[in-house]
């Protein structure tokens, strides 16, 4: 019988990546790695606009969830601008990433800062839970973005 990798789910059916932090243990040898049973196409880990979780814990034993977000905002040049990605989000954020388009068209990471003139980051506030994405500097038309985050939920 073929070895092969099933979608795994955690305790409250959500699906989870199957990683080394969710597999069994011994499940991910370099035996299986070295025969194909294990390969990087039969792992899910992709990004997804859907929370999904990671399969990892954080150290309390918290489960680390991942959302990415893609989207296209305008917003007020040269002055510092903010989008909701998403309102009453209660969590504790683990790890951020992604990208926006910048003003010369090309991409710049996120978080990002050139000086106090241009920066591009995304924060948590606090006394909305709302998730934000703030970016300043330059023209801010019609910016592309694909941002993701991990977190735990509170």
């Amino acid at each position: 019988m073929a070895n092969k990798i099933v979608q795994l789910q955690d305790e409250s059916g959500d699906n989870i990546f199957p990683v080394a932090g969710g597999l069994a243990s011994g499940s991910v040898t370099t035996s299986t790695i070295n025969n194909g049973a294990v390969t990087a196409d039969k792992l899910n880990l992709s990004y997804s606009t859907s929370e999904q979780s990671t399969g990892e814990k954080w150290v309390d034993g918290s489960l680390i969830y991942r959302k990415a977000y893609v989207g296209t905002w305008s917003g007020t040049s040269g002055t510092a601008t903010r989008l909701t990605l998403q309102s009453s989000f209660n969590i504790i954020p683990v790890k951020i990433g992604g990208a926006v388009e910048y003003t010369s068209g090309g991409w710049v990471p996120v978080p990002y800062s050139e000086s106090d003139n241009e920066w591009a980051y995304i924060y948590h506030q606090a006394s909305s839970n709302d998730l934000k994405l703030g970016i300043k500097g330059g023209t801010v038309s019609n910016l592309r973005y694909r941002v993701w985050i991990e977190y735990v939920k509170v």
